[in-house]
């Protein structure tokens, strides 16, 4: 399968879980639609052109990133090889973050209480995926196609502007055997079914 097909396999399967995912061109422009405007337009930071590019430009071939920030959102970032773009995907979060969590979450931030609706509103448009593990699968077995088996997963806890990675081995202790078999199926599917719709063409 080639690369730009592998690629819009993956953009239609997570489209389908409506998570989203977009395809960039370095240096990135106009980068605050990466996090929906959270760090430029709710809590008012104003480099965030640089940080979001600095990220994007340290990001290396045959890896893929999964980022969980400060604010308890998931991105998952690799580079395209052979092109200078990242694809970026989330934020994504994986609990709800509402009514007494998302209290919990907003008094952890240290935030000033005129920020309490904003961020309240943020949380309520992220989309909620109910499976880290399958979320990490997906792109795992993404990476061992796209980068013909020699894929390695890097993780980071932290903000978008101190990132620090670290290694991982591959999908973790809690992707069970069945899940990586409902993804290559899920993957499977919709390569047969965008096969059928330009066979149909």
């Amino acid at each position: 399968m080639k690369n730009d097909e592998l690629i819009e396999l993956l953009e239609n399967i997570l489209r389908a879980n409506y998570i989203p995912v977009y395809r960039i061109q370095l240096p990135c422009e106009n980068p605050e639609f990466l996090d929906l405007g959270l760090r430029r337009h709710i809590l008012g930071i104003q480099d965030t052109s640089s940080f979001f590019n600095n990220l994007l430009e340290s990001l290396k071939p045959c890896k893929i990133y999964l980022v969980t920030d400060l604010y308890h959102c998931t991105y998952a970032l690799m580079h395209l090889k052979d092109e200078n773009a990242i694809l970026h995907c989330g934020p994504v979060v994986f609990e709800k973050i509402q009514e007494d969590r998302f209290e919990e979450i907003f008094a952890s931030l240290s935030l000033p209480a005129s920020y309490h609706d904003a961020m309240e509103a943020y949380y309520q448009q992220l989309c909620y995926q109910s499976s880290y593990p399958m979320f990490e699968s997906i792109f795992l077995e993404f990476g061992k196609n796209f980068y013909d088996g020699k894929c390695e997963l890097i993780y980071s806890n932290a903000d978008f502007g101190h990132c620090t990675f670290y290694k991982g081995t591959g999908a973790s202790e809690k992707t069970s055997e069945r899940q990586r078999e409902n993804v290559m199926m899920c993957m499977s599917r919709i390569l047969q079914e965008t096969h059928n719709v330009r066979n149909s063409i």
